[in-house]
C-alpha cells in the first residue's frame, strides 16, 4: 500500500510539473514575448534587448524553481499539491500584465495590488492544507487518468492558469503592433504583413506603409488593409497615435533618404525638402502618391503621377524621335555621323527624385485605379488615363455604389464586401 501510495504522488507531480512547464514556456513564448520584450525595452531604456528563446527559458526555469522551493517548505496533502504552483503563476501573471501608458512607459501598478491580495490569500491556503495533510487519507490507484486524487490537482493547476492568463496582458491590438514591428525590424516582411490584417491603427498603418515601400509594394497592396490617420500616417510623429514602440524611427526615415530637424506636420512639404535637396531614395516617388490618395486628393495625386511616370502617348514618342533625327542629320553634314550621334541624344526625364520616368505599363494597382477614377471624375484633367479592364471593373464598383439598400449598414456591407482592397473603396468609404 505504502508503495502504491508513493508511486501514485509521484505521478500525480511529474504530470503537473511537466503541465507547469509546458505552459509557462508556451505562454512566455508564444503569446508574452512582444509585450515582454516592449517592458524590457521601456524599463531598461533602450539598452537591452529581449531574446524570446532565452527570456522564455529563464522564466520558466525561475519559476519552477521557485515551485519546487514551496512544494520542500512547506508539506501539502497529495490532493491539493497543485497550490504549490500558485505563487509562480501569480508571479507570471504579474509580470505579463505590463501595460503600455499614455506617456510611454509600461505600468503593472493594478495587478501588483491583485498579486499582492492572491498570494496573502494562497499563503494562508497553504499554512490550512499543511496542517491537514498530516491527517490526510492515503490515496487510491495510482492512475493519473482515474485517480479522484489527480483530477483535484489538474483542476486546481486549471484555475491557476486561468488567473495568469487574465492577469497577464491581452490588448490585441497591441500585441498585433508589436509583433508587426517586431517582424519588420527583423525584415521578416511577408510575415509583418501577415499579421492581423484586418486590425489597424495609424501607427500599424506606418509600419505597414514601410514593410510594403521595402518590397516595393506600396502602390501595390497598401489600401488591401484597414487604414487610419491620413498622410500623416506616413511618418512618425511625437503624437502618441503614430509611433512605433519598438521598431526606432531610423528606419523609416532612412529609407526616404534624411532625417526631419523639427517635428512634421506636413508629410509632402518633408518630402519635397528631401527631393531639393537631392537626397530623396527611390521609395520617395510611391510615398509621395500614396500621400495624396490618403487624403483623397485626387487631383494632387494626378498632377504627381505626371512627374513620375511617361504619359506620352507612342505618336507623340514616335514625333519626338522624328525631330531628334532631324537635327541629328543636319549636324552630321556639318561635323560628321558620329560625332553628330554623340552631341544629340534622346532627353531623359527625370522624376523629382532623379530617376527616369518610369513606364506606364509599371503603374501599381493603387495607382491604376485612382488614374481611372480620376478620369471619371474630373473632365478638366491634367491627364487621361484609360485601361478598359478596370474600367469595367469601375463600372461595375458604380453598379453597388448606386445601388438601394434597406439600410445603411447593409449598404455598407455590400460594397466592403465586393470592394474591399481597392483605392475606390478606401476613396468612398
Amino acid at each position: 500500500m505504502a508503495r502504491n501510495k508513493y508511486n501514485s504522488t509521484t505521478t500525480i507531480r511529474v504530470v503537473c510539473a511537466i503541465v507547469f512547464l509546458i505552459f509557462v514556456f508556451s505562454y512566455v513564448f508564444c503569446y508574452q514575448s512582444d509585450v515582454l520584450a516592449l517592458a524590457q525595452h521601456i524599463w531598461s531604456g533602450g539598452e537591452t534587448h529581449y531574446n524570446d528563446t532565452v527570456g522564455a527559458i529563464l522564466i520558466t526555469v525561475v519559476l519552477f524553481i521557485i515551485q519546487l522551493g514551496v512544494s520542500a517548505a512547506v508539506r501539502l496533502p497529495h490532493r491539493a499539491y497543485a497550490v504549490s504552483f500558485a505563487p509562480s503563476l501569480i508571479l507570471l501573471g504579474v509580470l505579463s500584465s505590463a501595460s503600455l501608458q499614455a506617456d510611454s512607459s509600461m505600468s503593472i501598478g493594478f495587478w501588483a495590488v491583485v498579486a499582492l491580495f492572491l498570494l496573502l490569500g494562497v499563503g494562508f491556503a497553504i499554512k490550512l492544507l499543511s496542517d491537514y495533510a498530516s491527517c490526510e487519507s492515503p490515496l487510491h490507484g495510482i492512475s493519473i487518468v482515474s485517480s479522484q486524487a489527480a483530477w483535484y490537482n489538474y483542476g486546481l493547476l486549471a484555475v491557476f492558469m486561468f488567473v495568469t492568463f487574465c492577469m497577464g496582458n491581452n490588448d490585441r491590438k497591441l500585441h498585433a503592433q508589436l509583433k508587426l514591428e517586431r517582424s519588420t525590424m527583423n525584415r521578416y516582411y511577408s510575415d509583418a504583413l501577415d499579421v492581423a490584417p484586418l486590425e489597424s491603427n495609424a501607427s500599424m498603418t506606418l509600419v505597414r506603409a514601410y514593410a510594403l515601400s521595402r518590397r516595393g509594394e506600396l502602390g501595390e497592396r497598401l489600401f488591401e488593409y484597414p487604414l487610419s490617420g491620413g498622410s500623416r500616417a506616413l511618418l512618425p510623429s511625437k503624437d502618441a497615435s503614430i509611433r512605433t514602440l519598438l521598431m526606432p524611427d531610423s528606419l523609416i526615415l532612412r529609407n526616404l533618404g534624411g532625417y526631419p530637424r523639427k517635428e512634421v506636420k506636413n508629410v509632402r512639404h518633408f518630402l519635397r525638402i528631401l527631393q531639393q535637396n537631392n537626397v530623396a531614395r527611390p521609395s520617395v516617388d510611391d510615398y509621395m502618391l500614396t500621400s495624396y490618395l490618403l487624403d483623397r486628393d485626387l487631383l494632387g495625386f494626378a498632377k504627381e503621377a505626371v512627374k513620375i511616370y511617361d504619359f506620352r502617348t507612342q505618336q507623340e514618342k514616335d514625333e519626338e524621335m522624328e525631330i531628334i533625327e532631324k537635327k541629328r542629320k543636319r549636324l552630321a553634314r556639318i561635323i560628321g555621323e558620329k560625332e553628330a550621334a554623340d552631341s544629340i541624344r534622346p532627353v531623359v526625364r527625370l522624376s523629382p527624385t532623379g530617376c527616369e520616368l518610369k513606364s506606364l505599363d509599371s503603374i501599381p494597382k493603387h495607382f491604376q485605379e485612382a488614374l481611372v477614377l480620376y478620369t471619371h471624375l474630373h473632365s478638366q484633367r491634367v491627364l487621361t488615363y484609360t485601361n478598359s479592364a478596370m474600367d469595367v471593373d469601375y463600372e461595375d464598383f458604380l453598379k453597388v455604389l448606386r445601388s438601394k439598400k434597406k439600410s445603411k449598414a447593409e449598404y455598407d456591407n455590400a460594397l466592403k464586401s465586393a470592394y474591399f482592397g481597392t483605392y475606390w473603396w478606401y476613396y468612398y468609404k
